[in-house]
């Protein structure tokens, strides 16, 4: 009796300090942290098995709410415990048991050690009160000795000193008397080593099971001192409660009494029992109370039937069935009270849960949009950079050309003034050096005349040829660079050019519109006419040489056609390229411009093809 008085109705009540709800306010004040929402939990969790109905459900609320921070995997642990609980007490034993099971094992792995105690003591009640056969009982005891081991590795007294008075409570349902002494003054010598800590508060359920061992073993003296002593802590530890433990205590003196068949001190104690339930009924639930009150009732009932006072038996046994009837009824409204609960608080969880889903569901999909951006703006970055790549390779490589080009024009430069210079010597040797020669000559002759009819025989054939130097003077002038050629232009020029060779073999025409280009284009286009008509004249033997310029939309075209011996003169470039040829082809290259001769026993033909874009400053590369 004394043992399902503690453990089902006191124990939870009197677990709990007052000072709780000052804990929780302080922790709450800290600043965040892994361990303060640990407290925090274990604060609601010890708040959830206070068993006041009007405040219980706020604390298995913000357990359940806590248990959804971040830090949570602990909380989700704590909030199962509870739950497991919970569903034992409601009358699930097998699913309670199970579901205490896997959630004690869990916290066990996380070195929980007094909440997975807890759930060790809550497995060994679950199991005590679904069998009692002899393997069940030392199945139950098991877990109650497995509490105190994880308490101890805890070094959390209060927790050790609960532990062992759940021990206490099986060893009293199984009347081992001597075995709840022993453990019980174990626990009582923990508690007096430390009487400022928390487990003092524990000293009053060590107390009244060592007074309910005593009172078994026929000790009344003793039983009436620890069950003194255990109201005084009681009334230290939670006043209000004091009426609970003393109606309970008057409970079971009254039996013991009974038994004895001291019955005017079994009324005495059932007397005072009632009055602290009537004292009691307004402080604890409906449904506790009523359970409280049908024992009571019975335990009047067996009294009257003992002394054969069977009308009052009669009336307190019917009283006992209202009673129960009543309770119930109670217990069934509270059921129904607690299931609308959970129903409510798994439609929040629902609610959250489904909330969660929502703002997940949006926090992916901005993430794809956000990871879709980003993937899209890298692909657009690399293809800015394989860009940006391309074109500084294009430049790179086009500065390169024109780099290459320039180097190429100005080698060809240079190539076209030392061919020019060569041509320039080559005349005044070959033609120049002569003429001068040849009236060093007659003067020489002159001076060593004998008289003076002879001197000027001499002297008047010196005069045709000084004559002749200067026209030879005066043609190489003219190649180099004909009087006023950027005022007249390219075609003029080459009109003069033809006209001062005073031979009737050549012959000029120009198609097309003509165009003025730059002076420096001009001047080496007339250089390529002039050095194409000085190879026909000397080297062709033609009775007739057709010069063509022929200007097109965007290109101008050289044409000079004769009809010497061609073949031949082909075959002795082939052996050696003169200095005039050389001369061409630089000036042809230097223009971009693209040149073939056509040899044969009719003649020869070149044709010279120059672009007007390059002419413009556009160097285009042709081939």
């Amino acid at each position: 009796m004394i043992a399902l008085l503690i453990t089902s109705s006191v124990h939870a009540q009197l677990s709990l300090p007052d000072s709780l709800y000052t804990l929780l306010k302080t922790t709450r004040q800290q600043s965040p942290s892994e361990q303060r929402q640990n407290k925090i939990l274990e604060l609601f969790f010890e708040l959830t098995t206070h068993r006041q109905p009007q405040d219980k459900h706020i604390w298995i609320d913000s357990l359940y709410y806590a248990s959804q921070h971040p830090y949570s995997r602990y909380g989700q642990l704590l909030c199962r415990l509870h739950q497991a609980d919970s569903l034992a007490q409601s009358g699930s034993f097998k699913q309670g048991y199970s579901q205490l099971l896997t959630v004690t094992q869990a916290l066990e792995r996380l070195h929980k050690v007094n909440y997975a105690a807890m759930g060790y003591l809550r497995m060994g009640a679950i199991v005590g009160k679904m069998h009692q056969t002899k393997r069940h009982r030392a199945e139950t005891i098991y877990y109650y000795r497995r509490a105190v081991e994880l308490t101890r590795q805890g070094q959390e007294l209060m927790h050790m000193v609960r532990a062992m008075s759940y021990i206490g409570d099986f060893y009293l349902e199984q009347k081992n008397y001597k075995a709840v002494i022993t453990s019980q003054q174990e626990a009582e010598q923990l508690i007096l080593a430390d009487k400022e800590g928390r487990a003092v508060r524990q000293y009053w359920a060590i107390l009244a099971n060592m007074g309910a061992a005593y009172l078994g073993l026929n000790k009344e003296a003793e039983a009436n001192t620890y069950f003194a002593k255990a109201m005084h802590y009681v009334g230290i530890t939670r006043a209000s409660q004091k009426i609970y433990l003393a109606q309970g205590i008057y409970s079971i003196l009254s039996e013991h009494y009974r038994k004895k068949k001291q019955y005017a001190l079994a009324h005495q104690s059932l007397h005072k029992s009632q009055q602290y339930l009537d004292t009691l009924k307004g402080t604890v639930s409906p449904a506790d109370a009523g359970k409280l009150q049908t024992d009571l009732y019975l335990a009047l009932y067996n009294l009257h039937k003992e002394q054969a006072n069977y009308q009052q038996a009669l009336r307190y046994h019917e009283l006992a069935q209202q009673q129960r009837n009543k309770w119930i009824t109670d217990e069934l409204d509270k059921e129904y009270e607690v299931l609308q609960q959970q129903y409510q608080t798994e439609q929040e969880k629902l609610k959250t849960i489904s909330l969660q889903k929502a703002i997940l569901q949006r926090e992916s999909q901005q993430e794809q949009q956000f990871n879709q951006f980003l993937l899209a703006l890298i692909v657009l970055l690399l293809i800015t950079m394989g860009l940006v790549y391309r074109f500084l390779k294009a430049k790179a490589q086009s500065q390169l050309a024109l780099s290459q080009l320039k180097q190429q024009t100005n080698r060809q430069v240079l190539a076209a003034q030392d061919a020019e210079r060569q041509r320039i010597a080559a005349d005044l040797h070959d033609d120049l050096g002569g003429v001068i020669a040849t009236i060093n000559h007659q003067i020489t002759k002159s001076l060593q005349a004998d008289s003076l009819q002879e001197l000027q025989r001499n002297l008047a054939t010196i005069k045709p040829v000084a004559a002749q130097a200067g026209d030879k003077i005066r043609s190489i002038a003219h190649n180099l660079m004909p009087p006023d050629f950027e005022r007249i232009g390219l075609i003029e020029s080459v009109q003069q050019l033809v006209g001062s060779l005073n031979d009737a073999r050549f012959q000029l025409a120009v198609f097309g519109a003509p165009r003025r280009l730059s002076p420096d284009f001009e001047l080496n286009i007339y250089r390529i006419l002039s050095e194409l008509i000085h190879n026909v004249q000397k080297h062709a033997q033609a009775s007739h040489v057709q010069v063509q310029l022929l200007f097109h939309t965007d290109s101008l075209t050289l044409l000079v056609e004769d009809d010497g011996i061609g073949n031949r003169l082909a075959n002795n470039h082939r052996e050696q390229t003169g200095i005039g040829l050389k001369n061409i082809s630089s000036r042809v290259n230097y223009l971009n411009a693209r040149w073939q001769t056509d040899a044969s026993e009719q003649g020869t033909t070149t044709l010279v093809e120059i672009p007007y874009e390059f002419l413009s400053g556009k160097y285009t590369h042709r081939r």
